[in-house]
């Protein structure tokens, strides 16, 4: 009876730590994962609307306002680099409010609102910021939106420049989700085999 107390005893503490490990390691493992591609994320969007300021602003930079551009050359510019670049754009105002879009129906069944959301508009105006990234809601559906300012004649500020991040081309959650399942299986594995070398050890003790 006493051998087979201790028996127990000793499994059960070899199997609590020896879960515990395996249970950091995943956790570890994950949360890398998880910054890891929050970071690829937030440098590809970074680069994107990078990009799309660069293009629009080229197009404006002799003009010192909105007004003096006009909708509907302004509209063309938007249009034109939405197609190349296969991205929704929208122009707020320097003072918040939208100006045009790409996706104006978006605003006129008011899924969005007609100002620009405050934090962004705090960064790119009132800190001078390059470009701002903030994680919006549309209904059920969470996105990223990529804002970044347009600067005109003599570096005035024409507006801020939007655009949701929708590329497609490589999916960061399912990549997560993949992991997760990896990490899952080889810890079940790694549980059954420490079960059995553990019970063989402790066999030979006893």
């Amino acid at each position: 009876f006493g051998k087979r107390f201790y028996r127990r005893r000793i499994t059960t503490v070899l199997m609590f730590f020896l879960i515990m490990t395996l249970f950091v390691m995943a956790w570890v493992s994950m949360t890398f994962v998880y910054r890891r591609n929050n970071a690829n994320l937030h440098t590809i969007m970074s680069s994107q609307v990078s990009a799309l300021q660069a293009l629009v602003e080229y197009r404006v930079r002799g003009y010192s306002s909105l007004d003096e551009i006009g909708r509907s050359e302004l509209l063309t510019i938007l249009q034109r680099t939405s197609a190349n670049t296969k991205q929704d754009l929208a122009i707020y105002s320097p003072d918040g409010k939208i100006f045009l879009s790409t996706t104006p129906g978006l605003f006129e069944r008011m899924l969005l609102g007609s100002r620009i959301n405050e934090e962004a508009y705090h960064w790119i105006i009132g800190k001078d910021k390059r470009y701002f990234i903030h994680k919006e809601t549309i209904g059920a559906r969470r996105y990223n939106s990529m804002y970044a300012p347009l600067k005109g004649k003599d570096g005035v500020t024409l507006g801020i420049l939007c655009s949701p991040y929708a590329d497609r081309n490589y999916d960061f959650e399912m990549d997560a989700v993949m992991h997760a399942m990896t990490i899952l299986v080889v810890f079940f594995i790694l549980l059954i085999v420490a079960r059995l070398t553990s019970g063989e050890v402790v066999g030979r003790m006893f």
